[in-house]
């Protein structure tokens, strides 16, 4: 029998021959899962029933188990025990495992509604309505014990939760109330608990008094706060039906609010947030709302066209040894967990997709090391699995608004290039990073990254370097008179995009739209073909408008070659534009795993984790990435005789890094790690360098994503003001050679080009063509060695037809691509202004 197969007409036999039981088929897989559930419920029955009622009071506080603390625990932690128990009572009616339950809600009922602030309240809110709901009429016919309270188990549950949910912490955003009402208390009568008001859904006006959670649809706790509220709410009301107008509210929260939020931002299934934060349980939180109110053969409540493309992120995004790109705050997000399986899931019930339920069966099943969670899957997601090959998808695809986009050279995940460029169409706060216009390369290891470690959310480290631009693939424009300022508080000057007024760190859907402070261009082109995929992003205004021009200031192009002729693995062409107001230089930056080799003749250490590559004049910069089984080799033709600096590791020979400390960001001693430095301003427009220390973290277990060394590429002159600046490079994945030299790359050659024009021979008949210009070209000239050869021109004029001439020039030819009326031997060019010349 086969991995995940069903096994029909299963009969037992005695040594006789005779039929001790038979069944019409048996899912291994399932049984399998059975044991494994049963296994874990076993296991936190033991370690519940070993705890006491109520932790004790000590100094110092005396540890308690993760699975007991529903004082201040994990929300998810909390919900999910209570979700586990429950369910193993009610499937095999052992009551082991009822009293595992009710041992565990007295837990509950006896801990302070206060307790945790919002985060655990939820938690234990939701769990609560789990109990009261599954085990109702257990809770009914049982009284509580006179420790925890008195009255039935039901009546003592229905309490507690109304009682969380109004509960004041003393502080107003930690409360459930709030992320149900907003800034206003509630009202409780003997008919209505609710909000004082119905806070406002939608065009919230931040001016006004009127309450609204609107600024809290994109981003923050308040949709995991109402969906535990909601979770309870719906289990007691058939008794309480005081609390259906808080229903009402919900409801509106989540067809207004939430989920019109991430109809906008995840129109295509993306996230603005990543992969660790766009993973959601919005399939089950919709299950949930269809469970309590449709009607049978109904259309599904709240169902949109959205909802079944939130797997495709991680279909596309897919590493080779099976996590995902570190985008955004990137707490562990292990392939096999049960909220990715029901992004899967959710797209075979809604649209019976076939590439989601092969996902879901050969990659996400077998990555789990516990099977535990398939039981509720099965429960949750009945439909039989369809399949439809990977293959049968383009090796790209673009999620418009969350601004990612996805490109691979195969489904063979463990041997596939995956590149990922990221340019979202509006800034928020949250756990979105300041990363527009940046990228990740993947290729048997991480071999561009995306750095820091997220140890904890909004620590020294998480502001002043892990968010930051200078922590990803993206440019740096560096003003001494720029401050980074939150509130009171002063971050590093990094260089990089930031918060402009009247952009908001919360902003309302309303406020990401194009025409919001929130907005930003975003992916301005996207091509796709099986040979290459070409895209652009436009991250202007993610920086200060003083320093870059808002229009054209930062541009990127991104040209990702599957099979190229003139190398056996990918190539990916990056070629940026750069317009700065006040003649200050920008700054690529490239990050690695491992330190860097390249072939200048000499390294000069400069302090602080700085080292100088001693390139000549004329001599070519390229640099070789090693990291696993992967290599790249990363040449930097533009600008001419670039300054390369590498900064990271240890400085050999040195002092170290002066470092800064983990919670406040003070400077500390010297030390070995200049991973992390960044510019902390001392006074008056006075700078130093100072290594951003990072914590330990508890959400991030690997640290194959953390980074050891930036690479920082600058002109080696500062442009004129308002001149622009152009970087061209090419980057080229290999296997792994285990030398330690430079390794070899592709020919790569600057042809001469007029202005407007920059050109690339890759190979010996490759020609590639970029637009220097901010409108898009009518013309392009440029010299070549070829008379014909392959040619892909950018940033022409959309849907153009241009004329393509060849004259012999000097030793060579002057080729020209201009614009002309439809005729015999005229190209066309796509809607996306690109033209491909074979």
């Amino acid at each position: 029998m086969r991995r995940n197969e069903t096994m029909r007409n299963v009969r037992l036999l005695d040594a006789g021959g005779n039929e001790l039981w038979k069944a019409p088929a048996m899912d291994a897989a399932l049984n399998k899962a059975w044991y494994s559930f049963m296994d874990v419920v076993n296991e936190r029955i033991a370690v519940i029933e070993a705890c006491p009622l109520v932790p004790p009071v000590a100094v110092p506080p005396v540890p308690v188990p993760e699975l007991c603390d529903v004082t201040s625990g994990s929300r998810l932690k909390i919900y999910e025990t209570a979700q586990m128990l429950a369910m193993a009572y009610k499937l095999t009616g052992n009551e082991k495992y009822l009293h595992g339950a009710l041992n565990f809600l007295d837990k509950m009922l006896a801990t302070p509604a206060i307790s945790g602030g919002e985060w655990s309240m939820g938690g234990r809110v939701g769990a609560m309505g789990i109990l009261y709901d599954w085990l109702f009429a257990e809770l009914g016919a049982r009284s509580v014990p006179d420790a925890v309270g008195f009255g039935s188990y039901r009546a003592l549950t229905a309490q507690r939760i109304k009682e969380t949910i109004a509960a004041d912490t003393g502080a107003l955003v930690d409360n459930l109330y709030f992320a149900m009402c907003g800034q206003q208390s509630l009202s409780i009568t003997s008919t209505s608990f609710d909000c004082q008001k119905k806070p406002v859904y939608e065009n919230w006006d931040r001016s006004d008094s009127k309450p609204s959670i609107a600024n809290f649809y994109i981003g923050g706790h308040p949709f995991s706060a109402v969906n535990n509220v909601t979770v309870a709410l719906l289990a007691i009301a058939d008794e309480h039906p005081d609390v259906l107008p808080m229903l009402d509210t919900s409801y509106a929260h989540y067809e207004k609010g939430f989920l019109a939020a991430r109809a906008r931002i995840s129109v295509d299934g993306g996230h603005h947030m990543g992969f660790a934060y766009g993973v959601s349980s919005i399939p089950e939180r919709l299950l949930l709302w269809r469970s309590a109110l449709e009607q049978p053969d109904a259309v599904p409540l709240l169902k949109a066209d959205w909802q079944a493309k939130l797997i495709y992120p991680y279909i596309y995004g897919l590493r080779h040894n099976g996590t995902f790109p570190a985008s955004g705050d990137d707490f562990d997000t292990p392939l096999g967990s049960t909220l990715i399986a029901q992004l899967a899931l959710g797209a075979v019930s809604d649209v019976n997709d076939g590439v989601a339920g092969q996902f879901y069966r050969e990659q996400v099943l077998p990555a789990r090391g516990s099977h535990a969670s398939l039981i509720l899957e099965r429960l949750l997601w009945p439909a039989p699995l369809p399949s439809a090959p990977q293959d049968t998808l383009e090796l790209s695809r673009h999620f418009r608004t969350a601004g990612q986009v996805l490109m691979r050279d195969s489904w063979d995940y463990a041997n596939a290039t995956l590149l990922e460029f990221k340019s979202t169409s509006f800034s928020a706060e949250n756990h979105q990073h300041f990363d527009q216009n940046s990228f990740s390369l993947n290729y048997k290891a991480p071999l561009l990254l995306d750095t820091g470690l997220y140890e904890e959310y909004g620590s020294s480290h998480w502001w002043n370097y892990y968010t930051r631009s200078i922590a990803h693939n993206t440019l740096l424009i560096f003003d001494k008179s720029e401050r980074f300022v939150r509130g009171s508080k002063e971050y590093s000057n990094d260089g990089g995009q930031w918060f402009s007024a009247p952009a908001q760190a919360y902003p309302t859907i309303e406020e990401i739209g194009p025409a919001g402070p929130n907005a930003l261009d975003g992916i301005i082109r996207y091509e796709n073909t099986p040979e290459y995929t070409y895209t652009s992003g436009n991250a202007s205004k993610a920086y200060s408008a003083k320093k870059l021009d808002a229009a054209n200031g930062f541009v990127r192009n991104v040209l990702f070659l599957r099979t190229p002729s003139f190398w056996p693995k990918p190539v990916t062409v990056v070629f940026d534009s750069v317009r700065s107001k006040q003649s200050l230089p920008a700054t690529f930056l490239l990050h690695t795993a491992n330190d860097p080799v390249s072939g200048a003749p000499g390294t000069t250490a400069l302090g602080n984790g700085q080292y100088q590559l001693g390139f000549t004049a004329g001599q070519e910069r390229i640099l070789t990435i090693r990291n696993g089984g992967g290599m790249l080799t990363a040449h930097t033709i533009l600008p001419l005789n670039a300054s390369v600096r590498k900064v990271g590791g240890a400085q050999e020979g040195g002092s170290g890094c002066a470092q800064a400390h983990i919670v406040t960001g003070a400077q500390l001693a010297n030390a070995p790690d200049c991973r992390f430095t960044v510019r902390r301003r001392l006074d008056g427009d006075n700078y130093a360098w100072r290594n951003q220390t990072a914590g330990i973290s508890k959400q991030q277990s690997s640290s194959s994503d953390v980074g050891g060394w930036r690479l920082e590429v600058t002109a080696p002159a500062v442009p004129a003001p308002n001149a622009p600046e152009y970087f061209l490079h090419v980057l080229a994945v290999a296997d792994n050679d285990g030398a330690t030299a430079p390794a070899s790359a592709p020919g790569a050659v600057r042809l001469a080009a007029t202005g407007g024009t920059e050109a690339l021979l890759l190979g010996e008949q490759f020609q590639v063509l970029f637009n220097r210009e901010v409108a898009p070209a009518a013309r392009m000239d440029w010299s070549s060695p070829l008379v014909g050869g392959a040619i892909l021109a950018t940033g022409l004029k959309p849907g153009a037809h241009y004329a393509l001439t060849s004259t012999p020039a000097g030793s060579g030819f002057a080729r020209t691509l201009v614009e002309t009326q439809e005729g015999t031997g005229t190209h066309l060019s796509s809607d996306q202004g690109v033209l491909s010349i074979e």
